[in-house]
């Protein structure tokens, strides 16, 4: 419990020197020490290491937000309006963790009223928050990890916490057979930080940024997948492409569209298009089309057998 304790008090204390920040204030390290009752040495950190992401600056013997990013100086309409989005991100990750962070999005906009919604739930990770905040300090200083996981004990390089269709994991590569992979976050129970730092390696973020889903296999070579969209669906994969690889091959007078996708593997392909079935159909690799259809009779068979047995 003392964990979470001081956790809480640290997330606080930084959200509130960002909110004095982003108002445009100069904050001097004394003075942050007695209103926070820590020490310099603690405030020092702060800003020196967990702030280091934040476009801060040293003014003279104090601290300040860089020119252009105080929000309520600037009263930009697209800040407001990205804080606004980012209030609803986390108010969909649920639990007190994302109950506190749109209160504190709130207080940094300084209004309640937000013109958006949204319906995408998140996974709770409110419950273990110790491991979050060492994570993003490992992540922020380029540290080297260890962690209990699956009866192992693993030695990683913390490149990204990422999202899943809701579900949230940790990418990095992992020392002992340098493979690049992802940890479903709720099974690492506690993060030992080495003081072992590592160059991040550029190629390894790219290959996160083509993943689609927690089926993304990083150590594997890419292949296309060409699928048909039918009419009556089509016009989603305009407004919100399949993965960031789409491309539209073709466009049918029916207003059926062919489209193509880099996939890593079988199942991160196969989950994306299992969504829209009977609508998208798969047109190459054959063995991959033979794998949904296998999985289509399969659940056919199924259903029949459960109406049957059901009356």
């Amino acid at each position: 419990m003392p964990q979470i304790q001081n956790y809480d008090k640290a997330l606080t204390r930084l959200i509130n020197i960002l909110q004095k920040l982003h108002a445009g204030d100069t904050l001097y390290i004394s003075e942050l020490a007695e209103e926070f009752g820590v020490s310099k040495r603690t405030v020092q950190r702060d800003l020196n290491e967990r702030l280091i992401r934040f476009p801060i600056e040293k003014h003279g013997q104090g601290w300040r937000m860089m020119s252009g990013f105080c929000l309520e100086k600037s009263k930009d309409t697209k800040d407001t309006l990205i804080l606004d989005i980012l209030s609803q991100v986390a108010l969909s990750v649920g639990g007190d963790f994302g109950e506190r962070a749109n209160a504190l999005l709130a207080r940094l906009k300084n209004k309640n009223k937000n013109p958006f919604y949204s319906n995408r739930i998140l996974e709770d990770i409110s419950d273990n928050p110790s491991v979050l905040f060492a994570l993003q300090e490992a992540i922020s200083l380029s540290l080297v990890i260890g962690f209990h996981y699956k009866e192992k004990y693993r030695t990683v390089k913390p490149y990204k916490i990422v999202n899943f269709d809701g579900f949230w994991y940790l990418y990095g590569e992992d020392v002992i057979d340098g493979k690049i992979k992802t940890f479903y976050l709720k099974d690492i129970p506690l993060i030992h930080k080495s003081k072992d730092s590592f160059e991040m390696d550029a190629s390894i973020q790219d290959r996160l940024e083509s993943a689609m889903n927690a089926w993304f296999e990083p150590n594997s070579e890419p292949f296309m997948v060409r699928i048909l969209a039918t009419k009556e669906i089509a016009k989603y994969f305009d407004r919100r492409p399949l993965s960031k690889s789409q491309q539209i091959i073709t466009r049918h007078k029916s207003g059926d569209i062919e489209l193509a996708i880099m996939a890593s593997s079988e199942n991160e392909a196969l989950f994306e298009i299992k969504r829209w079935i009977p609508s998208l159909i798969i047109l190459s690799p054959k063995s991959l089309a033979m794998k949904l259809k296998d999985i289509s009779d399969g659940f056919a068979k199924r259903q029949v057998e459960e109406l049957i047995f059901r009356g």
